[in-house]
This record gives structure tokens, sequence and C-alpha cells, in this order.
């Protein structure tokens, strides 16, 4: 399918699916694969790109980044906790002593300490799970791009992503044929 992408050509018919950010950076000899909006590259929010046969650019108002397929060296996926790690070790912290107090409530049935340890017990199971599942639930993944002496960190929704990352690849086989 993408065996010779120097022929194609940009359609008229893709072309109200491209974005205007993208349009004016458009050569006539390019053909887009693929186009979307609403990427963060390097850290800043409102890029649109677009997948040409001959390279990868990222728009916003006044600003483009841009990649030469064949000057991309690796493409990689990869994840980034949103949270601090010590969330996770205040989160076993919080579990162990509530395990210790369970084991003082099952050592002393009946009793007045017995009540406090099991309240002691889910109040720190409580607090626990949550520091615990907070970092590891939210992580935020994105797709880095290597050049020669340039990386690209793009972060955006994990569609948009793996088939931006398809798409690259492909042309990237099909460069190195």
């Amino acid at each position: 399918m993408l065996e010779k992408l120097e022929d194609i050509k940009h359609p008229p018919s893709l072309s109200e699916n491209i974005p205007e950010n993208i349009k004016e950076y458009l050569t006539d000899e390019e053909g887009v694969l693929y186009s979307g909006e609403e990427v963060i590259v390097d850290g800043e929010k409102g890029f649109s790109f677009a997948v040409t046969n001959k390279r990868i650019i990222f728009a916003k108002k006044k600003k483009i980044h841009e990649m030469r397929h064949r000057l991309i060296s690796s493409i990689s996926w990869e994840r980034k906790r949103r949270f601090p790690l010590w969330l996770i070790v205040i989160g076993i912290v919080c579990i162990i002593g509530g395990i210790i107090q369970l084991k003082e409530f099952i050592e002393t049935p009946y009793s007045y300490y017995s009540e406090e340890s099991l309240k002691w017990c889910l109040t720190g199971i409580i607090i626990g799970i949550p520091f615990i599942l907070l970092p590891l639930l939210f992580q935020q993944e994105h797709l880095v791009f290597y050049s020669s002496g340039r990386t690209m960190k793009i972060t955006g929704k994990k569609e948009i992503l793996e088939k931006l990352m398809k798409v690259a690849l492909k042309i990237l086989k099909s460069e190195k044929i």
C-alpha cells in the first residue's frame, strides 16, 4: 500500500479533513496519509498534525515542527506516571499500619482496644488504597520521535497516537527498503 510514497498526491476529496494550520505548509508534491488535531508537542498544547509522504508536520498558529522521514532514526512509545512515586510509599505504609492493627484486633477480641484497632485498621486500608491506585491508574503515554540531534515528544489521545505511530512506522519501513 505504501510502497511508493512519492507517488501519493494530495487528493482534493481529503482536503476538507486536513486541519487549516497544516494546509499552508503543504507543498504540491506532498500527499497526506494521516492527519489530526489536538496533540501536545514538547509540552505545548494545540498542535495539529499531518503525516505526508515526505515528512511529519506539527503546526499551530505561526509555529511549526517538522521531521523528514529520512532523518527519523527511531520511534518509541513511553509511559510516565503523573503522580510521584512517594505516594505509593505512603499508601504502603498506611496499609501496613492497617494490617498491624488488624492483627491487634484478632489477638484481643471483645475489648476496648479491639474496637479501636478495627477503626484504625479500616482507616489505614481506606487511606492506603487510593494512594497506591492513583499513581498506577493515571499514567501519561506519549510517542517520541528521535531524529539526528532532536527528540520530539507527542502527547494526546491514545487512539490518535497509536494510529500516528502505525502510519509513521509503515513509512519508515518503506523508506528503509
